[in-house]
């Protein structure tokens, strides 16, 4: 009532290797909380855990462990300026504590991220977006603050088609030297196509083949690297 609501997550994301088990990589998050909404505005509200298992890379023994768990809050705002300009709004706190081995990554996480959408026709939308975010740990070279913006594009076609092209770029500069003596800094490049028909589903649920590609360039070579990914997403809102 009053246009009051509340609402549950539950979220499990990650990567899983059939011939490269130590590099499996799940996390796990829930979520819980409420908002308010109308025709022009919602404001959500959820406090969240979240729960990672890692495979622990080469030291692994093929099996999942504990990696880190972390507790935070989640706002996520949503405004409609006029009937064809949305603004999203979303602040993103938590505090990440790792096992013992990892414990140097302990530290506060913070995240802003901000959305405009425009709507010319109900079957195209255009979106861009900047977004910062910052972590803590306790080791001072593996702190850093990110600093991206998005540039995207939705259409639905004829015969039941839609497509989705966004591409980002980030900055990512690290808070102090590391062993080697090189205080790291990161621009990372990515771009994703998401294509679907509307008549196709499985179980009520639409599938989508995504290709998505990203390539980091750094001052530390070690961690320069570039991959392309392509996969089926389902997803189910109800």
């Amino acid at each position: 009532s009053d246009n009051l609501y509340s609402s549950l997550h539950g979220d499990i994301s990650g990567v899983y290797y059939y011939n490269n088990k130590n590099y499996n990589d799940i996390t796990a998050r829930l979520a819980a909380g409420g908002g308010y909404r109308n025709a022009r505005i919602d404001v959500e509200v959820t406090p969240f855990v979240q729960k990672r298992f890692y495979g622990q890379g080469s030291s692994g023994d093929g099996n999942l462990h504990s990696y880190s768990e972390s507790a935070g809050l989640h706002v996520d705002t949503s405004y409609w300026l006029t009937p064809r300009w949305r603004w999203q709004n979303s602040l993103d706190y938590s505090y990440d504590k790792h096992i013992k081995t990892y414990n140097y990554l302990d530290g506060n996480r913070v995240s802003i991220g901000n959305t405009v959408m425009f709507s010319p026709t109900p079957k195209q939308y255009w979106f861009a977006g900047l977004d910062l975010s910052h972590k803590s740990a306790r080791s001072a070279s593996d702190a850093y603050n990110r600093f991206s913006t998005r540039l995207g594009w939705g259409q639905e076609w004829g015969w039941g088609m839609s497509s989705r092209l966004s591409g980002n770029f980030a900055y990512r500069p690290y808070d102090s030297k590391d062993f080697f003596g090189i205080v790291r800094k990161d621009h990372e490049y990515g771009a994703t196509l998401s294509l679907w028909n509307r008549n196709l589903y499985f179980w009520g649920i639409t599938p989508r083949l995504t290709v998505a590609h990203h390539k980091t360039w750094s001052n530390d070579k070690y961690y320069e690297y570039g991959k392309t990914r392509m996969f089926v997403e389902f997803s189910k809102t109800f």
